[in-house]
């Protein structure tokens, strides 16, 4: 499925989530070290006072804490979440390699956070790649 849609259909939504492009975002995005072909195509805001962000581009999400870190869709192996619903701020993303990123998505409330749905988009992604229905 093209990726434009998913970001559409799932991510849009979400009130921390907005879609830009290097014309229109923050000087601080960028610090980020976009690869050869690769396009932002959004943010997700956790807070801009802590720069706690959730950058989407077309090849996989840079995800930022202390530093950037960049998590290919292709590597995704799996989204899990852990704690209680109403309460989610993380998702967990488990990539090929073994290793487990936890992915900051603080938005929702209640039983309507906003990690569900940007895990799903994830998990959507992921298997559009592995079925080879992926169009970036």
């Amino acid at each position: 499925m093209l990726l434009q849609s998913r970001i559409h259909r799932i991510l849009k939504p979400l009130v921390s989530y907005r879609e830009t492009d290097r014309g229109d975002s923050p000087d601080w995005l960028n610090d980020i070290h976009l690869q050869n072909q690769e396009v932002c195509y959004g943010l997700y805001e956790n807070s801009p006072i802590e720069r706690s962000q959730v950058v989407v581009t077309n090849l996989g999400i840079h995800i930022h804490e202390q530093q950037w870190l960049f998590l290919p869709y292709d590597q995704i192996e799996e989204v899990r979440f852990e704690g209680e619903k109403t309460e989610l701020d993380n998702l967990l993303v488990k990539m090929i390699d073994g290793d487990t990123i936890p992915v900051p998505i603080r938005g929702g409330r209640g039983r309507f956070r906003d990690a569900f749905e940007f895990g799903r988009f994830l998990d959507r992604v992921a298997n559009d790649i592995r079925s080879g229905r992926y169009t970036p």
